[in-house]
């Protein structure tokens, strides 16, 4: 007996290395029923405790590959029993959580449910482990499939890879889509919208502002027509531009004009999951002179770490411009690489036209060039090729200068100039903000929930990395170095845009992770231990990181900056349904959203002196104008308390949106939308009007 369950843990311990053997010699029939009754027992217990059905459904799951052997084969294999071994974590720290309750119900003298005193309540999060160990057992069980299928062990890392990829996608496709914008507020994140939508509409990305011409007839500044992020309308035509870049509002406008507005809220998370492919491909691509197997297990370590990155899934919650940027730095890359290994023009010209591209969503992106130019030159030391060399900087300079004229052109209508832009920001760049901004970006990129407890992969992938790739690693250092420097000038400067480097770094995370578990495999001394102790520490490591994120995917539940829900955008309806078609709406970071959603004009009183806010409404009730303010900001507190002094503020309702904060934060809270009426005089008394049915 004891020698069978010496053996039971050898093969369990096996199973977790990925080294099960589907010709091992069997175990007692009555041994493996049991063993197949305690996985059973421990499934329904971590189901109980969790209270997530669903995870019955890994049965079938894991029952899948099985099925393929017994097709294969017409007979059961024990041996997919020991694959579950990684479970056996789930169910110790299901016995642990139980442990815990039961100890803190007993020291309290409490009576009702057992609850996990907290740092441990999430630490052993049963979901998150499920997560984890669901993959871990999908991997232990490939070794089987390809000796069945008699595939080589290279079959069976690159299945591993698939594996490793389609967990990103699935996650991705999960949490991306389960927490997607069902509308945009705020300054930026509305904008991009809206020039969309005014592009798909009207085919250019400037907005008309109706009550451009009624203003401008009684002398009043314009600006607080526009919305936050565009410049003071034109007096005649409406017309104004945002200080944004419009590359990727005009993507999402192709796709409106298709689709109509919910592909609008569709193409960020979609371009999310995109990036996980393309950065797939970079992997793949930066690492060629590895072997296949290895460079695509990289590959699909690269794309969960950046699947899970919280600041990655947070610019993917509502439509902004950081993830397309990413997409089209990555994809130029690719492409570049590619044409060093022939079709040269073909693949020069398309990474040119994925800059020009990425430089019309994101101007800086065009600093990402001199890496590109610097490739080519290396490659030419390689080569001594002069045709390959020219070529390749005239088809990539080419194209992606033609991909910038449209963008260069709309500048010169919009701004004035080609080389002209709307945005003031130009005034924070100065290099006395350059150490606080490298300290607070180094803090933001070394969190928990980023690239903390990922650092001594970091560490090991950089030195791999060189000693093995010396001009990839040239070329991605002068690509990530260009870009941050010039960004650590910017006082304004935040993690997200730094976004489109992120894939840099899990490569070179990636590298360190699995080039770690093959120099393990490698050490014949205390073979085993080594292979186990270094497979627990990265998986532990990547639990640590990605816990929170892989919550989001058990359940879905996100704000952010800019965000509205599909209660909010309910409430816009029903804005719209209390206000008559006419109305002016006085409001602060939400006139956006009243505009496009609730289809009413509005202005931000605040951006006035009191006089000219007095004014305006005064002018809009004699032109017969309904006038309402709604109070949905910190900056509304004064304009509402003016108001009352001269007129009536009549609360007809409260509608669930985002209230704003000075900073630009935000809190989801009911906000009273105000009707202001002249006051009726009776005698020489002031009286009160009515509320409005």
């Amino acid at each position: 007996m004891i020698h069978i369950f010496t053996q039971l843990i050898q093969r369990h311990i096996r199973a977790l290395l990925l080294q099960s053997n589907l010709h091992a010699p069997s175990i007692p029939k009555i041994i493996m029923g049991g063993l197949v009754g305690m996985y059973l027992i421990g499934l329904l217990g971590v189901v109980e405790l969790s209270r997530r059905p669903f995870w019955l459904i890994t049965i079938l799951l894991f029952a899948l590959q099985p099925l393929v052997i017994y097709v294969k084969q017409r007979r059961i294999q024990g041996a997919f029993i020991e694959s579950l071994a990684p479970l056996t974590i789930v169910y110790l720290m299901a016995a642990v959580r139980v442990f815990l309750a039961v100890s803190e119900h007993l020291q309290n003298h409490s009576t009702g449910s057992l609850t996990v005193p907290e740092p441990w309540g999430q630490r052993l999060d049963l979901n998150v482990a499920m997560v984890i160990c669901g993959v871990w057992v999908l991997l232990a069980q490939l070794p089987l499939t390809a000796q069945a299928l008699g595939k080589p062990r290279k079959w069976l890392w690159q299945a591993a890879a698939v594996v490793l990829i389609g967990t990103a996608i699935l996650w991705a496709g999960r949490v991306y889509l389960t927490i997607r914008a069902h509308g945009a507020t705020a300054s930026d994140p509305f904008a991009y919208i809206q020039m969309a939508v005014d592009f798909g509409n009207h085919q250019t990305p400037r907005h008309t502002f109706d009550l451009a011409h009624f203003a401008a007839a009684h002398d009043l500044p314009l600006g607080p027509l526009a919305h936050v992020g565009y410049l003071s309308p034109d007096s005649e035509t409406g017309q104004s531009a945002t200080v944004w870049p419009v590359g990727y509002s005009v993507l999402m406008g192709l796709g409106y004009a298709i689709g109509g507005e919910s592909v609008l809220y569709l193409f960020t998370p979609l371009m999310g999951i995109l990036t996980l492919l393309v950065t797939a491909l970079f992997c793949n691509e930066i690492l060629r002179r590895w072997p296949v197997e290895k460079r695509w297990l990289v590959a699909g370590v690269a794309a969960i770490i950046l699947a899970t990155s919280f600041q990655q899934t947070e610019r993917l919650v509502v439509p902004m411009a950081d993830i397309p940027a990413q997409v089209f730095t990555v994809l130029t890359f690719v492409l570049a690489f590619r044409a060093l290994r022939g079709r040269t023009n073909l693949f020069a010209a398309l990474a040119g036209i994925c800059l020009g591209v990425a430089f019309a969503v994101r101007y800086t992106q065009v600093l990402i060039g001199p890496a590109v130019l610097l490739l080519f030159v290396l490659d030419y030391w390689e080569t001594r090729s002069k045709r390959k060399l020219i070529e390749a900087i005239l088809w990539f300079g080419g194209a992606a200068a033609l991909m910038a004229l449209p963008v260069l052109w709309y500048h010169n209508t919009a701004f004035g100039g080609p080389f002209e832009v709307g945005s003031k920001e130009l005034g924070l760049f100065h290099i006395r903000y350059v150490p606080d901004t490298a300290e607070a970006m180094l803090r933001a990129l070394l969190s928990g929930r980023e690239f903390y407890y990922l650092s001594p992969f970091l560490l090991w992938g950089a030195v791999r990395l060189w000693t093995s790739f010396h001009r990839e690693t040239v070329v991605l250092l002068v690509w990530g170095v260009v870009i941050t420097v010039f960004h650590l000038f910017y006082a304004a400067l935040r993690l997200r845009d730094l976004l489109p480097q992120f894939p840099i770094l899990v490569l070179i995370a990636g590298v360190g992770i699995i080039d770690m578990l093959y120099q393990a495999a490698r050490v014949s001394k205390y073979q085993t231990f080594g292979r186990v102790a270094v497979a627990f520490g990265i998986v532990s490591l990547i639990w640590l990181r990605t816990d929170a994120a892989i919550r989001l995917a058990i359940i879905p539940s996100f704000n952010t900056f800019g965000l509205l829900t599909v209660e909010q955008r309910d409430a816009l309806d029903k804005l719209e349904a209390n206000t008559p078609p006419d109305a002016i709406v006085a409001v602060s970071l939400n006139s956006g959203p009243v505009s496009l959603y609730a289809h009413r004009e509005t202005v931000r009183p605040y951006e006035w002196t009191d006089e000219e806010w007095l004014k305006f409404v005064g002018a809009a009730l004699e032109s017969g104008y309904p006038v309402y303010l709604l109070r949905d900001g910190y900056e509304m507190e004064a304009p509402l308390e003016l108001t009352q002094l001269r007129y009536d503020a009549t609360l007809i309702g409260a509608f669930f949106l985002p209230y704003f904060y000075p900073g630009a934060g935000s809190i989801n809270q009911q906000v009273e939308l105000y009707r202001i009426t002249p006051r009726r005089l009776i005698g020489d008394s002031l009286q009160d009007t009515q509320p409005l049915s």
